[in-house]
Parts: structure tokens; C-alpha cells; sequence
């Protein structure tokens, strides 16, 4: 039974990644700016936080960082996309979101997965 909910917490994290990933591409299409712009926000900040996140906070990612550095930059690439859904207009997606990746990172950390 444990290890059904631990599996279930490894794929809620990665379901809050590219839920993270989407709120960053609709926060830059939603900029109040010209179509270039938008679409460069909207491609360029997901990738910019994909690669942040590959390089120090995956799994295997290549940089190993001390425990709280990992935390910190889990919480700057999440909590960044919380605020872009936020800024954008969707409150009640940031909150549901931001709650997600909250539970999921306290039991992530409780087990050490």
C-alpha cells in the first residue's frame, strides 16, 4: 500500500512539472504585448525553467545540490509558476497548483524519493 502512494507522489510531481512548464507558456501568451513578444515569452520562459530545473533540481540531474539549495530552487521554479498562472488570471489554478506542489514536496521529502 506504501509504495502505491509513494509511486502516486512521484507521478503527482511530475504531473506538477508540466503543469508548471504550461503555466509559464500561458502567463507569456498572455502578456499585454506584441505578438513577438508573446510568443517568445511563452516559448522562452518554460524552457528557461525546464532547463533550470534539469540541470539542478531532476532527479538525475547533472549538478548535485545540498538539501536546502535543491529546496530553494524547487520552491523559485514552482512558486515562479504559480505566480505566472496567478498574474495571468488564473487565482484558482495558482492556489490549486501551489497547494499541490506543497503536499507533494512535504511527502516527497518525508520518504526521500
Amino acid at each position: 500500500m506504501l509504495k502505491s502512494v509513494q509511486l502516486l507522489t512521484l507521478a503527482t510531481r511530475f504531473l506538477v512539472e508540466v503543469t508548471a512548464l504550461m503555466a509559464y507558456a500561458w502567463w507569456g501568451w498572455r502578456l499585454p504585448t506584441t505578438l513577438p513578444v508573446r510568443l517568445l515569452a511563452a516559448i522562452g520562459t518554460p524552457v528557461v525553467a525546464a532547463v533550470v530545473w534539469g540541470v539542478l533540481a531532476a532527479p538525475k540531474a547533472p549538478v548535485h545540490l545540498a538539501p536546502p539549495v535543491l529546496v530553494a530552487v524547487q520552491v523559485v521554479v514552482l512558486g515562479g509558476a504559480v505566480a505566472a498562472l496567478a498574474s495571468a488570471g488564473g487565482t484558482t489554478p495558482a492556489v490549486v497548483l501551489g497547494l499541490v506542489a506543497l503536499v507533494d514536496g512535504v511527502l516527497l521529502a518525508w520518504w526521500r524519493l
